[in-house]
């Protein structure tokens, strides 16, 4: 647990735009409230995400699939947009209109035909290009999974 917060804190800490030493006047800007997509928010990693960011005072917004349990969000000043990262009309729906500097990826993808961490980029790539966001972060994780359980003999 200690090393994951230490690799959320870096991650958070990689969202701010490098700066010279010598030009104070980005300065300002680099530390101004950021508008921070989390796609997979409501986990472990994407909630921890979400509190280091608002605690730093940037806005954040939260892709979750309708089906979601945000309780690791409770207390949390987060928007919402809804859809599954997996089907890009959802993904398209959700961002329609929207503006972000900053886009993380922290969701966690289990094997199978359904779903994998190209088909999410796909959907979501294409949609920080538009919207000239300066960082895409990705913190997925792939879940502990037994050798049985990837051939289906659980």
């Amino acid at each position: 647990m200690k090393a994951l917060v230490v690799s959320l804190a870096f991650a958070v800490a990689v969202a701010m735009p490098a700066l010279a030493d010598d030009d104070k006047d980005k300065l300002t800007a680099a530390t101004a409230s950021q508008r921070v997509l989390i796609i997979g928010c409501a986990g472990h990693a994407g909630s921890a995400v979400a509190r280091m960011l608002v605690e730093r005072g940037d806005h954040v917004t939260a892709f979750v699939r309708a089906t979601t349990d945000r309780s690791k969000l409770e207390g949390v000043p987060v928007d919402y947009v809804v859809g599954d990262a997996m089907k890009a009309d959802e993904a398209g729906a959700a961002l329609e209109g929207k503006q972000f500097d900053v886009m993380f990826e922290t969701v966690q993808v289990w094997p199978g035909p359904d779903a994998s961490y190209t088909q999410m980029y796909e959907n979501f790539v294409p949609w920080a290009k538009r919207m000239r966001v300066r960082q895409f972060i990705s913190i997925g994780e792939m879940p502990h999974v037994t050798e049985a359980q990837l051939r289906g003999n659980t």
